[in-house]
């Protein structure tokens, strides 16, 4: 905590968290029991509004740290409806992969190449420029697409050996 938030008193504190969970000024003065009028008055003092600031950047992080444990679960959930789970389910889950997938893997590509540009260290093994990314990405892509129109694979079996077994039978 900065010396700023110790220098708040405790309906000051009060004021933040209802600021933080109410959508306007008067419900959250309400809510802390002071006037909209010294609710205002607060949020142009400095030492206020910087630690209103602080609790809303900690919050959001909170809120993202708690997205980022949640994607797992929902990358692991997709994978089984693709897998395991009816031709809708399946259809359904592989539009959500590729509408979502491509662009978060566009996101990462363009993240990285700031980071290596603005640090000048590569974070790869070898030098790999943002064609060749997409190139990869468009050939994971082309892959995905195929296994899709292969159907969904059955006793534990890839959807590939199971097309060239049907070819070749």
């Amino acid at each position: 905590m900065s010396e700023q938030n110790e220098n708040l008193s405790p309906r000051q504190h009060r004021a933040i968290l209802a600021l933080l969970e109410c959508a306007s000024v008067e419900k959250a003065a309400l809510d802390c029991k002071v006037s909209s009028k010294t609710l205002r008055r607060w949020l142009r003092e400095a030492s206020f509004r910087e630690a209103y600031l602080q609790a809303g950047e900690r919050l959001f992080e909170e809120g993202l740290g708690q997205l980022q444990r949640l994607t797992s679960f929902a990358v692991a959930k997709l994978a089984q409806a693709l897998v395991n789970g009816s031709v809708g389910q399946t259809l359904r889950a592989a539009e959500i992969i590729f509408t979502h997938g491509r662009p978060a893997i566009n996101m990462r590509l363009d993240a990285m190449l700031r980071l290596e540009g603005s640090c000048g260290v590569l974070l790869t093994s070898e030098p790999v420029n943002a064609e060749t990314w997409k190139a990869q990405a468009e050939e994971l892509v082309e892959y995905q697409q195929w296994l899709i129109s292969q159907g969904p694979p059955h006793g534990g079996e890839s959807a590939k050996p199971q097309a060239e077994k049907t070819n070749t039978a």
